[in-house]
C-alpha cells in the first residue's frame, strides 16, 4: 500500500508540472516576443540614425560640390589671366 501511495504521489508531481508546462510555454514565448520586439526596435533605431547620417553627409557632399565648382571657377579665371599676361609678354618681346 505504501508503495501505492508513493505512485500516487508521483503522478500527482508530475501532473502538477504538466500542468504547469502550458503556463511555462506562454512565458517562454511572451519572453521571445518581448526579445523579438526589443531587437527590431534597435534595429529601427539604427535605421534612423543612419537615415539622419546618410542626410548630413548628403547635404556635406552638396556644400563640397559648390566649394569644387567655385574653386574651379577661380582656377579657370587663372588661367584666362595667365593666358593674357603671357600673351601680353610674348607682343612685349616683339
Amino acid at each position: 500500500m505504501l508503495q501505492n501511495n508513493n505512485l500516487g504521489l508521483l503522478s500527482q508531481s508530475t501532473c502538477k508540472s504538466q500542468r504547469h508546462l502550458p503556463i511555462r510555454r506562454l512565458v517562454e514565448f511572451i519572453f521571445t516576443l518581448f526579445k523579438y520586439f526589443f531587437l527590431f526596435f534597435l534595429q529601427l533605431e539604427s535605421y534612423a540614425q543612419l537615415q539622419e547620417r546618410n542626410t548630413e553627409l548628403e547635404a556635406s557632399n552638396a556644400q563640397l560640390r559648390e566649394r569644387n565648382a567655385v574653386l574651379e571657377n577661380e582656377s579657370n579665371a587663372r588661367d584666362e589671366v595667365n593666358k593674357e599676361n603671357e600673351h601680353e609678354l610674348d607682343q612685349a618681346k616683339i
